[in-house]
């Protein structure tokens, strides 16, 4: 997959800038012309709301990029380890995100 190879490349070419921590991206974001275009046609082809599709395409990406990510690792156990560091920061976004949210 496009996506996988993507982010295989990329991990191996910023494999020493693992783990270092980058600015949070905005709740929004602007879509390329182009972008929107694929997402309406997509949305109007399956019948379901534009909305709907780009949740189905982010997670879909998202998955394919954290499998890119895993396949620039070729030791088994270093894979396991940099899933796990993965994984684990997720956690902790969500859960930072959530507490954030909560507070009045």
């Amino acid at each position: 997959m496009h996506t996988q190879e993507r982010f295989m490349e990329l991990t191996k070419s910023n494999h020493e800038n693992l783990g270092c921590v980058v600015e949070s991206i905005p709740l929004s974001y602007d879509f390329s012309l182009a972008q929107l275009a694929r997402i309406q046609a997509l949305s109007e082809r399956l019948g379901v709301r534009q909305e709907e599709m780009i949740r189905e395409l982010l997670d879909s990406a998202l998955g394919d990029a954290h499998e890119g990510f895993l396949l620039a690792f070729p030791e088994r156990a270093e894979k396991e380890d940099e899933d796990r560091k993965l994984k684990r920061r997720v956690k902790s976004i969500i859960e930072l995100t959530t507490m954030e949210n909560q507070i009045p």
